[in-house]
């Protein structure tokens, strides 16, 4: 065999070996990310939303989703080189066949990468939301809420008018990601939208277009598919002044794919529901918790303004 030949052979298999150390490297970048993520305080929301199960699954998917798309488009690539390079005759429609068997694989590929990273978002914007409630609920809980609600205690969330601003934090969290497409009645949205419209009109600013109409479905969404749920204190009764305060939130997410959602419910994913807005409407359960320590009563500030001067 000559140098030639040598050097050929040689291609034929750097090439592949090359091409495969590329693949891999994001999966084995993410594992170490992930592994590293874990331990991450619940303060870090960030982290902690990109090392949750949902994101890893996602992660897989467009791992996968990306992978196949190359390589099905290297083999669509060289299929089509190769019949150009042959004589033409006859050989048009047997391009055509080909593409049109490929088609409904390279578009599922791209609607899972789409929907893989909405879902990505979403799971984003619930850890985030998580973190806010959680947020409210440090300084909710040890404030005075009359002989109802008194410091450190949360009365159950029918009568509770801290969880009500807890809740609210989480609503407010997950807005950004809330389906806004549904039909409702303006009316029962109209404050808020007038609210807000208020806020514009003071700083001079442009009244926006989504201000009527779209905000009120997106935020309609947001109470009817959010859940929040405050973890009860460690003696059932009130919490310590120190005592560590868990937060959790279940939003459904929508899912605008509607192919892609049918292909995870067929697969067995018991996260992905079924609305009762729509026929053949879905939605994907993302969960997400914060734990942050309890701010306890504040007196500090009391006594500092009531200190003799003298």
């Amino acid at each position: 065999m000559d140098t030639k030949e040598k050097h050929k052979a040689a291609r034929l298999w750097v090439r592949p070996v090359v091409l495969g150390l590329i693949a891999v490297a994001p999966l084995v970048g993410g594992w170490a990310f992930v592994a590293a993520a874990r331990g991450a305080p619940s303060e870090a929301w960030l982290l902690r939303a990109l090392s949750s199960p949902l994101a890893v699954r996602c992660g897989l998917v467009l791992w996968a989703s990306t992978v196949l798309l190359v390589v099905l488009g290297s083999v669509m690539w060289r299929a089509g080189a190769a019949g150009r390079a042959r004589p033409q005759g006859g050989q048009d429609g047997a391009v055509i066949l080909e593409f049109a068997m490929c088609l409904p694989f390279l578009l599922m590929l791209v609607l899972l990468l789409i929907q893989s990273s909405l879902l990505m978002g979403g799971n984003i914007c619930v850890h985030n939301s998580a973190y806010l409630a959680a947020r409210s609920a440090i300084v909710q809980i040890p404030s005075f809420g009359g002989e109802v609600e008194p410091w450190n205690v949360l009365e159950h969330p029918d009568v509770s008018r801290k969880f009500l601003h807890i809740r609210d934090a989480a609503i407010w969290g997950v807005m950004p990601v809330s389906y806004g497409g549904e039909d409702i009645g303006e009316a029962d949205t109209q404050a808020i939208a007038e609210g807000l419209a208020r806020f514009f009109q003071a700083y001079g600013a442009h009244r926006p277009g989504w201000l009527d109409g779209y905000l009120g479905r997106k935020l309609f969404y947001a109470l009817e598919n959010t859940h929040v749920y405050v973890v009860a204190p460690a003696d059932g009764m009130e919490y310590d002044q120190h005592e560590d305060v868990t937060v959790k939130v279940y939003h459904k997410f929508y899912m605008a794919v509607p192919f892609v959602a049918r292909l995870f419910r067929a697969l067995g994913d018991e996260d992905v529901r079924e609305l009762s807005f729509g026929r053949g409407e879905y939605a994907m359960l993302i969960r997400a918790s914060c734990t942050l320590t309890n701010e306890g009563v504040q007196d500090y500030v009391e006594e500092e303004m009531n200190e003799d001067p003298g």
